[in-house]
């Protein structure tokens, strides 16, 4: 069985290398459904280390809340100016909004509904109250740092 660090490593890879919408999109995606599924088995640590005390494998759930690949992939949306936009379209707290659109009947976009279906079942209940605030500041520094640096 692969190791939950292999996996990590992996994740996240392919969240720094998201440069478009869509691709993220999937990516997040794919991420929700295999967390969903229960049925992938991770080892915790390498293959000739100890078991940590830890006779049960990590589902892939508990590999990518171990990982840092939300956080890097956050990075990326702040960091590419695509999917910036794409995130804080249809108004402040885009994630906060409901699937068909939010309130003022603006549409929500796929990356949108798909970080707030990954934010939904990785972040504390009660938490995703904060999420669209959280976001939309990481989204807005971000876009502040570049325009600085243009400048």
């Amino acid at each position: 069985a692969r190791s939950a660090d292999e996996l990590a490593a992996e994740l996240e890879a392919q969240a720094k290398r998201v440069t478009g919408p869509q691709v993220a999109a999937d990516l997040l995606a794919r991420w929700v459904e295999r967390s969903d599924s229960g049925h992938s088995a991770f080892s915790l640590g390498s293959p000739g280390e100890g078991s940590h005390g830890l006779a049960e494998p990590l589902s892939f759930y508990q590999a990518l809340l171990r990982s840092h690949a939300l956080e890097a992939l956050l990075d990326s949306c702040a960091r590419h100016a695509a999917l910036r936009a794409e995130l804080l379209r249809g108004g402040p707290g885009g994630c906060a909004t409901p699937p068909a659109g939010d309130e003022d009947g603006h549409a929500v976009s796929a990356l949108s509904q798909a970080l707030r279906a990954l934010a939904d079942r990785l972040l504390l209940p009660g938490a995703h109250v904060l999420w669209p605030g959280l976001l939309e500041v990481l989204l807005l520094s971000a876009a502040n740092e570049e325009a600085a640096a243009a400048a």
